[in-house]
């Protein structure tokens, strides 16, 4: 019990719960950016977190699934969930991004 509340006390007291959000829901915002500006896709929910729900085409999913975690939420509708996290960086939303527009063209 004492490992897990000195765990719990320094994330709570140095506002890194606080620090891990941000960076999860920025990633989030930026990767949605990224996924509007190619203009092919529709997002089924708005992104108010660190989750994205978008609907692709099976094959540009299937494809991005070798190289990228990521879950399909709906296989009936093509909807798939994107989820960014605290060590979620810049340079993993450009290496998403590179290979969903190369699938695209």
């Amino acid at each position: 019990m004492r490992y897990v509340s000195a765990q719990i006390t320094t994330y709570l007291d140095h506002e890194l719960w606080r620090q891990n959000a941000k960076q999860a829901n920025e990633m989030a915002q930026l990767l949605r950016s990224g996924i509007e500006e190619l203009g092919k896709f529709t997002f089924t929910q708005p992104t108010e977190a660190n989750i994205i729900l978008v609907k692709m085409d099976p094959d540009i999913t299937e494809k991005l699934l070798r190289k990228h975690f990521f879950y399909i939420w709906d296989e009936n509708s093509h909807e798939i969930r994107l989820v960014t996290s605290w060590d979620t960086t810049e340079q993993d939303i450009e290496r998403f991004l590179i290979d969903l527009k190369k699938l695209i063209r």
